[in-house]
């Protein structure tokens, strides 16, 4: 099984993030990455408004997002249908600092 060996000495102290991919055979990172692929979970993504600046109704993008998961006391639902304050034009328009950049209205 000499083409399954490292093609540098590891020794049991290196941590994974000092192996270098040139010091794994080609066959083996090949399997591994398969295996990777085929056991990956697809990320979710769902539609959002989102605002990357502040401004009128044109800066509003309509983007994918990534569906995280619910956090520990928190529950996933689906929503039909939603209402937006006006408080939420506020924060597009920047009169009210939003948190974070880009954001969600609403959220």
């Amino acid at each position: 099984m000499e083409g399954l060996r490292p093609k540098a000495p590891v020794t049991g102290d290196a941590k994974i993030d000092e192996i270098r991919p040139a010091m794994i055979n080609p066959v083996i990172a090949k399997a591994l990455r398969t295996e990777a692929a085929a056991t990956a979970q697809p990320i979710k993504m769902v539609k959002a408004i989102r605002v990357h600046q502040f401004g009128g109704p044109q800066v509003l993008k309509w983007e994918d997002v990534e569906l995280g998961e619910p956090r520990e006391g928190e529950i996933r639902i689906k929503n039909k249908a939603i209402g937006l304050n006006f408080i939420d034009i506020y924060f597009r328009k920047g009169v009210y600092k939003a948190a974070t950049m880009p954001f969600t209205p609403g959220w």
